[in-house]
């Protein structure tokens, strides 16, 4: 951390961070663009965003998206976009879902971490978030009897209007019980442990990939593309660039090429035995 703050630039989490969920939330809303004004201001719901905000609505979030996504006033683009995002999804209340919830963490944080943080503690707040969204769940599940019997995650997979590209392949292993079984103490183990387990060393990495492995079988499984991008950039963020072992650079890779943008030189004249130390770099942002 101390690294990025004496160079000027910022961590990569954060650049990963904040233009992950531009990308995220761009192409979620992009989804259902043609469709948002019949879903969201229809007269049966609790609080209809009204037609004008529904017209206007589209422009005014696309707009947002990209200064977040191109690192122009990154914050206020983001604190803007969490309104926003508040007023159009979670307001009207019928189709929220956890989608919306965990985009307004992100632009939280996104809004709310300085662009070159000299302690832990945002990365720390972005990893505890984490750790109490996966408990919560992994609790929850365990609470009942229907995932211990592989019942609910079979009821999870074949939900009706939730069909991912592998929805069909799951509808023939209905008969194999031991396999759900297994399924569902796999998905308690994996949330329930990860506050746990994401924390050693030698079990992060393996965590990590179990966790994006879970989110990447309910994207191609249910069709929750949104939500499991932006759970899977979540756990990279937060912890899998943050410990990438020191061989593990960034430096000439596409994530590298994608997330760095060369900034002009510094204004200050560099001193005699330290001009080195003040030519122009690469700048995370």
């Amino acid at each position: 951390m101390n690294q990025y703050t004496q160079t000027g630039c910022i961590p990569p989490w954060l650049s990963l961070l904040r233009r992950g969920t531009a990308i995220v939330l761009l192409a979620a809303f992009v989804a259902v663009w043609a469709d948002y004004a019949q879903l969201y201001n229809a007269p049966w719901l609790r609080q209809p965003i009204g037609a004008p905000f529904a017209a206007t609505l589209p422009v005014a979030y696309t707009l947002l998206c990209l200064p977040l996504l191109l690192g122009y006033a990154p914050r206020l683009a983001a604190a803007l976009l969490l309104v926003l995002h508040h007023m159009a999804f979670i307001q009207p209340g019928q189709f929220t879902y956890g989608f919306d919830h965990v985009a307004i963490m992100a632009l939280f944080y996104c809004a709310t971490i300085p662009p070159r943080p000299n302690t832990r503690w945002p990365l720390r707040m972005v990893q505890v978030s984490l750790c109490i969204i996966y408990t919560s769940a992994g609790v929850a599940k365990a609470i009942g009897p229907t995932w211990w019997t592989g019942e609910a995650l079979w009821k999870a997979a074949t939900l009706p209007g939730f069909e991912g590209p592998l929805a069909p392949l799951v509808h023939r292993l209905g008969g194999l019980r031991l396999l759900w079984v297994v399924g569902g103490w796999a998905v308690i183990a994996i949330e329930a442990l990860y506050p746990v387990a994401i924390w050693f060393r030698r079990t992060r990495r393996p965590w990590c990939w179990l966790t994006i492995g879970l989110h990447g079988s309910i994207a191609l499984v249910m069709g929750l593309y949104a939500f499991s991008a932006l759970m899977i950039l979540l756990n990279i963020a937060a912890f899998a660039l943050p410990y990438r072992q020191p061989g593990q650079r960034l430096q000439g890779t596409p994530m590298h090429r994608l997330f760095t943008l060369r900034l002009r030189p510094p204004r200050a004249t560099p001193s005699r035995g330290n001009a080195a130390a003040h030519r122009p770099s690469r700048l995370h942002v």
